[in-house]
């Protein structure tokens, strides 16, 4: 067993078998909350099984050795005031409770029961599955979620990271309770799960704990995953025909990966563009022209890779319009400086909503056990607040324009149109 002080108030416990835990004592607050993170997601799943990993992770709240009704699993937090809850993302899926300090030692043990040892019973799963097929079918049914689908089609295609984290209707009926099952035991080793606890907590006393509960937890090797190859050579246009109301627009390029030196300066490009109704996609398109209620740019981080990108509902009737007013503000940040003025707004607001982020118990212990599950280095609130205030005006549109080119841009546009409007929108790329 490893022990290293990562902070003032957090230590890094790694144990033999490889599963790593944090403790961060948070003495102002008066919960404790608990993830478990494990370093597997949707694109780690075969074209047969997509949807697995969003499927185990709903099965895991169905049934434990100890609790053995999804009721049983519920009440036992429920009953002392505290919650707990799931997600499955590409790479990473979290299992997590927030419960008031004296009942610390029961979330650690309803988390751990339910991962370790959960039933999967066959009827409940079979249940599950139709739950998960109307969660695909609501996506479908919400023209806002299928242009996004589209759009990670678009620009992952032909890849695990350009499905839907769900799957598809035909291989969630498809997946048995052995693949499931299966899956579990080659990706849930112990070397692939980190585990973070904050809060009013006795560090020593929540080390002893876990140690005494997960130093077993079977080793298996770390999963590996399918890299994404080629370039973008052009750009790529789709187009889902709904009548609607409101066009979905969707403009993204791929970007840089999770762990890249210039990912502080994509957090400040993207402030720039469009943190707050100050920012450039805000006041140009919504206040300036009245073209779109929302208008926002996004962006995620992958291991290998990422996407910007920019999301706006607009009239139907407009949508030309919308679509040249927001490839204009993306020529804009990849030609001109950022003035110095905009540039520190951008950067405080950046470290104000990280710092507002980190609040709570749980986002405290998140901000340790993410990091760590995904490979990332491992950085002081402070040391990510110098590393954004290092920020230059250059280094923005250095980015912006190795990135944000017109060559990389692919959009995609749900809404009331022929088929001319691809025709136009790729023109105006050109």
């Amino acid at each position: 067993m490893k022990i290293e002080n990562v902070a003032e108030t957090t230590q890094k416990v790694t144990l033999d078998n490889g599963l790593r835990i944090f403790v961060t004592e948070v003495p102002h607050t008066r919960a404790i909350s608990v993830g478990f993170f494990v370093g597997v997601g949707a694109r780690y799943e075969s074209d047969e099984i997509a949807g697995a990993s969003h499927l185990i992770e709903h099965m895991m709240f169905k049934g434990s050795r100890k609790r053995p009704t999804a009721g049983a699993i519920s009440l036992a937090l429920e009953s002392v005031g505290g919650m707990m809850n799931a997600s499955t993302g590409k790479e990473l899926t979290l299992y997590y409770a927030k419960v008031p300090w004296e009942h610390g030692d029961l979330a650690l043990d309803v988390l751990e029961d339910m991962i370790r040892y959960p039933i999967f019973d066959p009827v409940e799963l079979e249940k599950e599955k139709r739950v998960v097929v109307e969660e695909i079918r609501m996506l479908f049914d919400d023209p806002q979620s299928w242009s996004h689908l589209l759009l990670t089609q678009e620009v992952f295609p032909k890849h695990p990271l350009g499905r839907d984290i769900a799957g598809s209707i035909e291989s969630v009926l498809a997946v048995s309770r052995d693949d499931l099952l299966g899956y579990i035991q080659q990706n849930y080793g112990a070397p692939n799960v980190v585990v973070s606890v904050a809060g009013r907590l006795n560090g020593q006393q929540v080390l002893d704990w876990l140690v005494r509960a997960l130093e077993d937890w079977p080793v298996k090797p770390v999963p590996s995953y399918v890299p994404l190859r080629g370039t973008q050579k052009k750009p790529r246009v789709k187009v889902g025909r709904r009548k609607t109301e409101q066009a979905y627009l969707n403009i993204a390029v791929r970007s840089i990966p999770r762990v890249h030196p210039d990912r502080f300066n994509l957090l400040v490009m993207n402030a720039v563009m469009s943190e707050g109704m100050s920012s450039r996609l805000f006041q140009e398109v919504r206040e300036k022209r009245g073209l779109a209620y929302s208008v926002d740019s996004w962006f995620g981080l992958f291991r290998d890779v990422g996407i910007w990108g920019v999301s706006a509902g607009v009239d139907p009737k407009r949508l030309t319009e919308a679509y040249d007013a927001i490839l204009g503000e993306c020529a804009r940040i990849r030609e001109e400086l950022v003035p110095e003025d905009e540039l520190q707004k951008a950067k405080e607001q950046v470290k104000g909503r990280l710092v507002l982020g980190l609040e709570d118990s749980f986002s405290i212990a998140s901000w340790w056990g993410r990091a760590e599950a995904l490979n990332e280095p491992l950085m002081t609130v402070d040391e990510v607040l110098k590393e954004i205030d290092r920020v230059e005006a250059e280094e923005v549109r250095r980015f912006a324009r190795q990135w944000l080119q017109p060559g990389r841009m692919n959009v995609t546009l749900v809404g009331p149109f022929g088929p001319a409007v691809k025709k136009e929108l790729l023109a105006r790329l050109e």
